[in-house]
């Protein structure tokens, strides 16, 4: 041990790092996860070195934003306010994700190719049913939320819908900003599977890898702040 940290020997540091990168969480969260687990000489190079010659984390880096997403309140409750935009297609599929501002636990809901009202409805009484009812919801100006449907699902729930102003899609700055970083998620597992079943598998550890990492913002992994605890991943085994 070095302190907290367990220190891998070299004969099993290239496993570690294997399973490390299988989700291609980028640098800043793959080096905050090396650091809060384990340790050897030349961690932070050797992380460095397997993110940069990675072809899929290559073909996958953001380019810069146009313009800085729009601030929102901070809130101090989970599923307090949520975001939510589709993204895609993707391979022919649309997804619709959700995010919560306060621990930035996202949700995906694959929707197949639909972006209906219905849909949507669909998935948020899916979404309600594991974590109550938000006070706020906050979209762009989709038909798909702008619908006399929509429209009745926030009343009947009581619940306070904002809609980003017209053409300026990116007022929904947390979703926005989570899109891209789902959209990248969504994309390495597909460009790292050889079937449908196994991107599904994919997209999945990827969200549990996300969920467990400490976020930039509030310095705490989603799971700790909406559970209480990191959740038991493969590293812990």
């Amino acid at each position: 041990m070095r302190g907290h940290k367990i220190v891998i020997p070299e004969t099993l540091r290239k496993r570690v790092l294997v399973e490390l990168q299988k989700t291609h969480l980028g640098i800043v969260k793959t080096k905050a996860e090396v650091r809060s687990r384990f340790w050897f000489p030349g961690v932070d190079e050797a992380v460095e070195h397997m993110i940069g010659t990675c072809e899929v984390c290559i073909n996958l880096r953001p380019s810069p934003p146009r313009v800085p997403p729009a601030p929102w309140p901070r809130t101090h409750h989970p599923f307090t306010r949520v975001h939510m935009d589709f993204l895609g297609p993707i391979a022919g599929r649309m997804y619709l994700v959700v995010i919560d501002s306060y621990s930035k636990w996202p949700e995906i809901y694959d929707t197949a190719s639909s972006t209906s009202s219905d849909t949507v409805i669909e998935k948020m009484y899916e979404f309600i049913s594991r974590f109550g009812i938000p006070q706020t919801i906050v979209s762009d100006n989709g038909t798909a939320f702008t619908s006399q449907e929509f429209k009745r699902f926030c009343e009947i729930n009581g619940i306070s819908h904002v809609t980003s102003p017209p053409y300026h899609p990116a007022s929904n700055g947390q979703a926005e900003s989570y899109v891209k970083i789902v959209k990248k998620g969504i994309k390495s597992s597909i460009m790292s599977s050889s079937n449908t079943k196994q991107s599904k598998n994919n997209l999945l550890k990827f969200l549990f890898d996300y969920r467990n990492s400490k976020h930039s913002t509030t310095g705490m992994s989603p799971a700790v702040l909406i559970f209480g605890r990191k959740l038991n991943s493969r590293l812990d085994r």
